[in-house]
This record gives structure tokens, C-alpha cells and sequence, in this order.
């Protein structure tokens, strides 16, 4: 018994160029965009966001001070920063003469560490924000 084998004629699917245009394009803005959304989900909050929100939100402040006036400022710490030097290595990298270690550098870029500042006011609202590296 002899089975015949049918023979598709497929074409593998190419992108359309002006499909790709398209998205090479659009994706910056999309970049820029997901970067500004932080800055406007916190301006939207000013006169609603409440302290108990927060502390919902974000968990217990790693500092926060209470003023006489009933204002309140607390601050989150969103981002650890590195604390790494290369300056704890003594001597040179290599043993051979030749090799000038004298191009190495001796400090690590530093990053800071990325906090949330929240300012609220006498009735527990969200009066201003802001972000502080130290």
C-alpha cells in the first residue's frame, strides 16, 4: 500500500519593512513614556494619598518625623546602591613586568541609594513628594 505525501507550498512570512519602521519608532516613545509614568503617578496623588495608603503601600519608612504642626514626613527606601570599591585590591592585578596596572581604576563607580520622600499634612493627605539619592 503506497501512501502519497502531499506537498505544501509554504512561504515563510516576512515582515512587512514599513511594519518594522513602524515599531523601531514608536519605540522610544514608549521608553520615555514608561519612564515619566512614576513621576505622574506621585504628581496625581498630591491632596488624596493618604498615610495609611502609604503605609500600605510601601510598608513601614525607614525614617519619619512628626511635626507639632501635624505635618508628617516620611521617608522609603526604593533602591539600594552599590557600596564596592576596588580600592581594597593592594598591588598589581598581574605579576608580569610588562603589564602597566597603573591604568586600573581604583574606585568603583558609586551609586547611590534611591529614597521616597512623602510630605503630608495636618489631615494625613499627600501634600508634596520627591526623591533623594544619598
Amino acid at each position: 500500500m503506497k501512501t502519497h505525501i502531499r506537498k505544501e507550498n509554504r512561504h515563510p512570512i516576512k515582515p512587512a519593512r514599513g511594519a518594522v519602521r513602524l515599531v523601531l519608532c514608536l519605540l522610544p516613545l514608549l521608553i520615555a513614556g514608561c519612564a515619566s509614568t512614576a513621576n505622574q503617578k506621585w504628581n496625581s496623588r498630591v491632596g488624596s494619598y493618604t498615610v495609611t495608603q502609604a503605609l500600605t503601600e510601601l510598608g513601614p519608612p525607614q525614617s519619619a518625623v512628626a511635626f507639632h504642626d501635624g505635618v508628617q514626613v516620611a521617608e522609603w527606601l526604593t533602591r539600594f546602591g552599590t557600596r564596592t570599591s576596588l580600592q581594597a585590591q593592594s598591588g598589581p592585578t598581574f605579576s608580569a613586568r610588562v603589564f602597566d596596572y597603573s591604568v586600573l581604576p581604583r574606585d568603583a563607580a558609586h551609586i547611590p541609594d534611591k529614597y521616597l520622600r512623602l510630605l503630608f499634612g495636618p489631615d494625613g493627605k499627600l501634600i508634596a513628594w520627591d526623591r533623594q539619592y544619598r
